[in-house]
C-alpha cells in the first residue's frame, strides 16, 4: 500500500484525498497552518518525520518549491500541486533522478492525449484558447488574491493551459502581443513551434465558466471531466509515469514572458 502525508488541507485537498483513496492509498499525516482543519502535525518539519512514502504539497503556491526540496532532502518522494515554483529557474534545481512529480491533470484528459498523438510533428496549427474561470468573491479574498503568495492569474489558472499548449505544440518562438486588461484577465497571441495561439484567460465573479480549446476547426471542452482526473494522475505517478518538474519548463517559460508585460499598480 502506498502511504501519503499532506501539506495543506484547503479546498484542493479533497480531490487529492479522493484520488489517494481511489488507488488504495492511505493518508498517515497532515499539516496546515490553519489549526481549525485539525492537522495531525504542528509544523511542516514535523510532517517530514512521517513514515509515509509520499509528501503531497498542497500549500499556497509560494511555498511549493521550498517544501518540495525539504521533503526530497528528508528522503521522501514528492507530489506537488501546480505550480511547482513561481520562478522557472528553480526547475533546474530538481534533479532528473529525484522522485518528484507535478499534478498536471489536463495531460490525462483523453481529448488532450488524442490531440497530442495527432499533432506529433506537424505544424501550422491555428489555436484559440478561451478560459473563463468563474469564482465567487471569497476565492481571491485569501492568499490567492495576493500575487506574492499565489503568483497571480498565470500561476493560479494559466499554468494548466500553457502546460498542455507547450506539451502539444512545442516551445515558445515569440510573443506576438499581450494585453493585461486587469490583473485577473489577460489576452494575447503567442507563437509556438507548431501553432499560433490566441488566448483569453480570466477569473470572473460574474461570467459563467467557459473552458475551450479550438484547434483549426476542432473544439475541445476543457471542462469536461476536469475534476475526475486526479485519480489518473496518482495512478500514473505510483506506476512510475509521473510528470517531472523539468517537463513543465516550457509552460513556465510562457508564463515568465507574459508576466513580464503585466503592469504593476
Amino acid at each position: 500500500m502506498q502511504t501519503f502525508a499532506l501539506s495543506g488541507l484547503g479546498n484542493i485537498s479533497s480531490r487529492h484525498i479522493a484520488a489517494i483513496k481511489s488507488i488504495g492509498g492511505e493518508i498517515l499525516d497532515t499539516f496546515d497552518i490553519d489549526k481549525s482543519r485539525n492537522p495531525s502535525c504542528e509544523t511542516f518539519d514535523d510532517l517530514l518525520k512521517t513514515k509515509a512514502d509520499w509528501i503531497v504539497v498542497l500549500s499556497p503556491n509560494v511555498t511549493h518549491y521550498e517544501q518540495a526540496q525539504k521533503a526530497l532532502a528528508a528522503g521522501k518522494r514528492v507530489i506537488i500541486e501546480k505550480p511547482a515554483t513561481l520562478n522557472s529557474f528553480d526547475l533546474e534545481e530538481f534533479d532528473i533522478e529525484d522522485e518528484v512529480y507535478v499534478v498536471s491533470q489536463l495531460r490525462y484528459m483523453q481529448s488532450i492525449k488524442d490531440l497530442h498523438m495527432k499533432v506529433v510533428r506537424d505544424d501550422g496549427y491555428v489555436v484559440r484558447l478561451n478560459i473563463v474561470a468563474h469564482r465567487d468573491p471569497t476565492y481571491l479574498a485569501n492568499w490567492r488574491g495576493d500575487e506574492g503568495w499565489s503568483g497571480g492569474l498565470m500561476h493560479i489558472i494559466g499554468i494548466h493551459y500553457f502546460d498542455i499548449l507547450t506539451y502539444i505544440f512545442g516551445a515558445v518562438r515569440t510573443l506576438r502581443y499581450v494585453r493585461w486588461i486587469s490583473e485577473w484577465r489577460c489576452t494575447g497571441q503567442i507563437e509556438l513551434e507548431r501553432a499560433i495561439v490566441s488566448f483569453n484567460i480570466e477569473i470572473s465573479e460574474t461570467k459563467p465558466n467557459h473552458k475551450s480549446l479550438t484547434v483549426n476547426d476542432q473544439k475541445i471542452d476543457l471542462a469536461a471531466g476536469f475534476f475526475d482526473l486526479h485519480s489518473d494522475v496518482y495512478k500514473a505517478i505510483v506506476d512510475g509515469e509521473g510528470i517531472h518538474p523539468s517537463e513543465m519548463y516550457r509552460a513556465h517559460e510562457c508564463i515568465d514572458i507574459l508576466m513580464s508585460y503585466q503592469c504593476k499598480k
